[in-house]
């Protein structure tokens, strides 16, 4: 008897809790070589080589910092902003995190990333 059980693709999980994650690690770090492992498994190779992401940086300096909110691009089901506030070497700045995600082996992967600084906060 021939099998004819067809193996059906599986869609990727809600994106959020990965961006979330990347957004946590991408803010939060001692060194610029911790982050950039931390972040790396996140992202396409495309998008790891385009933001440097292989390159050995050893440079030391701590960065903090939270995710305000999330957004999801009307046109785009693939497309998010990430609103934050990160504090690095003293200064505060409000940036939005821009990503396109692709799928990949089942799970989304994060295919193009735009960090834009906002503006500095004054407390």
């Amino acid at each position: 008897m021939e099998d004819k059980t067809t193996e059906t693709s599986k869609e990727p999980e809600n994106p959020r809790p990965m961006l979330l994650a990347f957004g946590n690690k991408f803010l939060n770090f001692n060194s610029l070589k911790e982050r950039n492992q931390s972040v790396k498994e996140y992202m396409t190779e495309k998008c790891q080589e385009e933001n440097g992401i292989n390159v050995d940086l050893d440079a030391k300096f701590r960065s903090v910092g939270k995710i305000i909110k999330v957004f999801q691009d009307t046109d785009s089901e693939k497309q998010f902003a990430l609103l934050v506030e990160e504090d690095s070497r003293g200064v505060k700045n409000e940036v939005l995190f821009v990503v396109q995600l692709v799928e990949e082996d089942g799970q989304y992967k994060i295919d193009n990333f735009r960090y834009e600084q906002l503006h500095d906060i004054e407390y």
